[in-house]
């Protein structure tokens, strides 16, 4: 099996400009961080699942999925979303460190949900990744 956590690392690593850019706040999506003061502007990243891949008789490749969520205070129906998701696209797709076999793959990006009373509103970018098992 992949390094999950140093993987985990790297893309948080990438997603890094976000925090001078945006004013997010990142990180992994575990109990450590759900234990945080909520802030207005954050950006998570959690692992979803993984699959194995036959490249040949001798050789696998592991296929791993991520999920970044963006959760932030958007009063103005998206002024601020789609410049965010812009550049999670652009700091993602196509990224890659010795130890991807293959660059990251951005797979989706989905409204999820908006807290009206509170202005909220919540966004996830599925990822992919292949890697050495």
């Amino acid at each position: 099996m992949a390094d999950y956590l140093a993987i985990e690392n790297a893309i948080l690593a990438r997603l890094e400009p976000l925090k001078t850019e945006f004013d997010l706040r990142l990180g992994a999506l575990d109990a450590v961080e759900l234990q945080k003061p909520v802030s207005d502007r954050h950006c998570y990243l959690s692992y979803l699942s993984s699959a194995w891949e036959s490249i040949s008789s001798n050789y696998y490749m592991e296929r791993l999925q991520f999920e970044v969520l963006v959760r932030f205070k958007d009063l103005r129906a998206h002024a601020i979303s789609y410049p965010i998701l812009r550049r999670i696209y652009e700091l993602l797709q196509g990224y890659k460190t010795n130890d991807f076999w293959l660059p990251v793959e951005v797979k989706s990006s989905q409204f999820i949900s908006q807290l009206i009373g509170d202005g909220f509103w919540v966004y996830r970018i599925n990822i992919e990744v292949g890697v050495q098992p």
